[in-house]
């Protein structure tokens, strides 16, 4: 969980709310989401925490479903969905503040820095989802290889990812995201233990070798089935054919997300000897 004093700390009014509202940049982090969305991001200085801004029917889904995602994430400490830690209006624009999935800095002389080589941004889909060979965040179309992960860790993810789902299909959710950072672990790093240490964390995988850290979370979930959305699904429904397209209804959405995960993340013993990476 997250204490309120390390909520204050790393992102209290002094800290960010506070310096959105005064125009001080300086401890701020800031980022523009390359979805569709345009939607803002800033970091906390300790990259713990991120403030979003989301629209007005965003807010309006987050707001209708308070109380059963409260309920939800109390009862399921493990769950892949990111935990929204409040919601704000500063002048005319919606914020929410929640926790930062890709989130293994560490602190050093320079001050915090990552290591991560990749991240994915998978909703299952595939019109439209692909970076382009660009660089930044990539997405279906471009996650061509298998993961190798230990079968019960794998089950534990899998088992979780379906019910997280299936919450978010019984409130007419969809669009949403699995963001993954892909973090490879030094040689220096598994000698002195610093990998997964075994963590009974669904969000925090790893691969059979020890080599590939995977810290994934479920992102973006407040976009409602609604009338916007049923037309999508007709209108590129023709076009594209419903297979490819992102708005379907929520429950099918939920299945092809699951099922396009679980064919990328596939189970190996950990008494098979480690196999590499495949490429598609």
């Amino acid at each position: 969980g997250v204490t309120e004093e390390e909520y204050t700390t790393s992102l209290g009014p002094e800290q960010i709310i506070g310096n959105l509202l005064l125009g001080n940049w300086n401890s701020l982090s800031v980022s523009m989401s390359e979805g569709k969305s345009g939607s803002l991001f800033f970091h906390s200085y300790d990259g713990k925490f991120l403030i979003k801004t989301i629209n007005a029917f965003e807010k309006q889904n987050l707001v209708r479903i308070l109380e059963s995602y409260y309920d939800y994430i109390s009862n399921n400490p493990y769950t892949l969905l990111v935990k929204i830690l409040g919601l704000y209006r500063i002048k005319t624009a919606w914020v929410i503040a929640m926790t930062n999935v890709l989130n293994p800095l560490k602190e050093s002389k320079d001050g915090f820095e990552d290591g991560f080589e990749e991240i994915y941004d998978l909703k299952g889909s595939t019109q439209g989802r692909t970076n382009g060979g660009k660089g930044g965040v990539k997405k279906d179309l471009d996650f061509k290889r298998l993961i190798r992960i230990e079968s019960r860790k794998r089950k534990m993810f899998i088992n979780m990812m379906k019910k997280d789902t299936v919450f978010l299909s019984s409130h007419n959710l969809l669009d949403y995201s699995l963001i993954m950072g892909v973090k490879q672990v030094r040689r220096k790093q598994l000698m002195e233990g610093e990998g997964n240490k075994g963590e009974e964390f669904v969000g925090r995988l790893e691969d059979v070798t020890g080599l590939e850290e995977f810290y994934v979370g479920i992102v973006d979930f407040l976009t409602s089935y609604d009338l916007k959305k049923q037309t999508e699904t007709y209108v590129k429904g023709l076009w594209y054919g419903k297979k490819d397209i992102s708005a379907i209804p929520p429950a099918d959405y939920s299945s092809r997300f699951v099922e396009f995960i679980s064919s990328r993340f596939v189970e190996q013993s950990l008494t098979i000897a480690p196999q590499s990476t495949e490429k598609w």
